[in-house]
């Protein structure tokens, strides 16, 4: 019962267990990949603003090898002057339309534009000079047009990784809620398993007790036991020895059956003797009395003879005598 009741409580508590751990992995992971994001976009904004920085800001003292894109154009257009009309049509329009978008240059402009120029296109001419800024300034188009279009991409990527930071952020909110809402359930579950605890400890301390009490009903049943078996054993003992006394008892009785028998039938011919003896008793006796009388009456006779004799009497008074 207490493997049971064990059991019973070990499977709820060990899957709410799982489930937090399982929570709190899930929830360490979004945590590591939000924070990944924010360092990539980080990175992102940063290289955009280093790349800004790069395209707005130009020293006037670098040298060409810091603008290669710009300088192999420069160099290909010195090494190829039957190109420069080319160049110089290709880009005349947006030159054209900064100029007429921008006021003239003051001095301190051309003198920047002066320094734009490398040290090796100071010494060409007005026109030279005129087609390797166009040049320049066709590259400078592209590269911004291409650094615009990276822009564009990145600050799609940021709205897109923001939007998913947003995702991440609820889907982080929502499993804080469903962790503590497990928190909860878990406290309740160990207030639950704690009270189980304690009923389990009683149900053992019953377990126990009744463990002791089947242990004293069992020796006392085992006693018991052997008690009736020694009754048994005697009761066997006692049943042998009466059926050997009735054994006995009924030999007995025959013999006394038969020793009666001729006792009666001693009785009887005792008796029969007896009466025999009584009746010759009687017939002795009866005859005694009539020999006494006899004897009397022959007594009287011979004192009537002597008396006859001497009174002389008759016979017939004689035979009076007798008569009376």
């Amino acid at each position: 019962m207490n493997s049971l009741a064990r059991e019973a409580l070990a499977n709820p508590v060990n899957g709410c267990l799982d489930k937090e751990y399982k929570y709190r992995h899930i929830n360490s992971l979004l945590e590591a990949k939000t924070n990944d994001l924010l360092r990539s976009a980080g990175k992102i904004l940063a290289q955009e603003a280093q790349s800004i920085d790069e395209c707005s800001y130009i020293q006037p003292n670098q040298s060409p090898k810091c603008y290669s894109p710009m300088t192999e154009k420069s160099d290909f257009l010195e090494r190829n002057p039957e190109h420069n009309c080319e160049v110089e049509n290709g880009i005349s329009s947006p030159v054209d339309e900064h100029k007429h978008n921008h006021e003239p240059y003051s001095d301190k402009d051309e003198i920047n534009d002066r320094n734009v120029l490398p040290e090796p296109a100071e010494g060409l001419g007005l026109k030279a000079q005129n087609r390797y800024l166009k040049a320049k300034v066709r590259v400078l188009l592209e590269e911004n047009q291409k650094l615009n279009s990276q822009i564009t991409h990145q600050n799609g990527e940021i709205v897109r990784m923001k939007s998913r930071m947003q995702e991440l952020e609820e889907e982080r909110n929502r499993l804080h809620r469903v962790t503590f809402a497990h928190s909860s359930q878990l406290e309740k579950m160990k207030k639950s398993l704690g009270e189980t605890r304690v009923h389990c400890n009683e149900l053992e301390t019953e377990k126990t007790n009744y463990k002791k009490d089947y242990d004293s009903l069992k020796r006392n049943s085992d006693q018991q036991v052997f008690e009736i078996k020694s009754l048994t054993t005697r009761l066997n003992r006692a049943i042998e020895e009466s059926d050997r006394y009735k054994a006995e008892l009924d030999k007995v009785r025959s013999s006394t059956r038969e020793s009666v028998g001729s006792m009666r039938h001693n009785m009887d011919n005792l008796m029969a003797e007896n009466k025999r003896l009584e009746k010759q008793k009687s017939e002795l006796i009866s005859t005694f009395k009539k020999q006494m009388k006899l004897i009397d009456i022959l007594r009287r006779q011979k004192m009537l003879i002597e008396a006859s004799k001497c009174l002389q009497i008759t016979e017939d008074e004689f035979l009076k005598a007798l008569d009376w």
